[in-house]
């Protein structure tokens, strides 16, 4: 997982636990992750996109013939699962040409919703 690639807000893995980043600090070569109060670790790993995180993270799925879509209710992202590959794709139209980008990670989703959306994607309360 690059530094670059991260931003406050997003999920990440160490060892067995799930934790969200509260600041990012870079100090020559390496950053470092901040996580909860007290909590500070150099190395995070990526958290594996799959149907689970998904419904945590509120989409909603159905089977089509093209296989699995996952959407939020309101439509405003919807993914396809691409089951030969094993990852999701998220698929666009700009001036009617096809666009699509792979996404394996959580981390990879929360950035692309926030750059879409200007809001941050987070796990669902549950009911």
């Amino acid at each position: 997982m690059k530094s670059k690639e991260l931003m406050i807000g997003n999920y990440f893995r160490v060892d067995e636990s799930i934790y969200k980043i509260t600041k990012l600090s870079e100090k020559g070569n390496t950053s470092t992750l901040v996580y909860g109060e007290n909590h500070s670790k150099g190395k995070g790993e990526p958290i594996f996109l799959n149907a689970k995180w998904l419904e945590l993270l509120g989409f909603n799925n159905r089977n089509e013939s093209i296989g699995v879509t996952y959407f939020l209710e309101d439509w405003s992202m919807v993914l396809l699962y691409d089951s030969m590959e094993d990852k999701y794709l998220f698929r666009y139209s700009i001036l009617s040409a096809p666009m699509s980008r792979n996404i394996r990670h959580i981390h990879e989703l929360q950035n692309l919703y926030f750059s879409l959306t200007g809001q941050e994607l987070e796990l669902k309360e549950e009911s």
